[in-house]
């Protein structure tokens, strides 16, 4: 069965399993290709750091391989077999955390091109500051009237189609205030936090598609995988740490 690594971009549920945005997961193809499709997630894979996972899995079979040399060398006695793959395992650590340090490098290294791309504003994008300060107010006031969180997000969502670019970027400015008073709405409303943490993030997650251009919202969003990718799979060395821990770590658990 094939596998696929994901980032999911937008909460949704799969054959009654919850993927929740912002995480990474390791999921079959066709749910992979079902959730890409709908954008609701985006391969979280990059060739520079899979083939530091693939050097860890080399160095594995390597070591392994040269642990059974010695075993099979019959002019040592089992003692100095064990002192022998005690000395391997120090080099292949050395080798491994070599590995570890180039992977979270190059991590850092995607993470600041992205970052730069998510920042860089379009000198082009011209807009009215003074026109773009009064809609973002107009459209506060509609929400602060409105004692509904769910009606409140609908009315966003609605004025999204419809906004322009700069009244989204001054409503994203002001979205601490706007989230304030959704949370104050779900609060009233005896709505639960996980449906208001969602209805919040759909929101600001649809202002920003309107605010940015969509380089800057493909870059944002990988910013964001890259920095989840470092969270969730920062550590590539476990498979070869857990190896060590259960078959080399001392003496007494070296089996010649």
């Amino acid at each position: 069965m094939e596998y696929q690594q994901i980032y999911i971009t937008q909460d949704e549920n799969v054959g009654g399993l919850r993927y929740t945005a912002g995480n990474i997961y390791l999921v079959e193809k066709h749910i992979a290709d079902q959730l890409i499709g709908e954008g609701k997630a985006r391969v979280a894979e990059y060739v520079s750091l899979n083939s530091h996972k693939q050097e860890v899995n080399k160095a594995i079979s390597e070591l392994e391989e040269e642990v059974q040399r010695i075993s099979k060398n019959q002019r040592l006695a089992p003692e100095a077999k064990k002192d022998d793959i005690l000395q391997l395992v120090k080099e292949y650590d050395e080798r491994i955390n070599s590995i570890q340090d180039q992977y979270m490098k190059d991590i850092d290294t995607l993470y600041r091109a992205a970052q730069e791309k998510a920042i860089t504003i379009n000198i082009d994008d011209k807009f009215n500051a003074d026109k773009a300060r009064q809609e973002a107010g107009i459209i506060r006031s509609e929400i602060e009237m409105i004692p509904s969180l769910l009606v409140a997000a609908e009315t966003i969502q609605s004025k999204l189609e419809f906004i322009d670019r700069g009244t989204a970027r001054e409503l994203l400015s002001q979205f601490i205030d706007v989230k304030r008073a959704l949370e104050e709405k779900g609060k009233n409303g005896q709505i639960s936090d996980s449906l208001v943490r969602i209805t919040i993030q759909n929101i600001y997650n649809g202002l920003k598609k309107v605010a940015y251009d969509p380089v800057q919202v493909k870059a944002t969003e990988e910013a964001a995988m890259i920095k989840a990718i470092k969270k969730y799979e920062g550590d590539i060395t476990k498979p070869y740490r857990t190896l060590v821990n259960r078959k080399y770590s001392s003496r007494d658990n070296i089996r010649v």
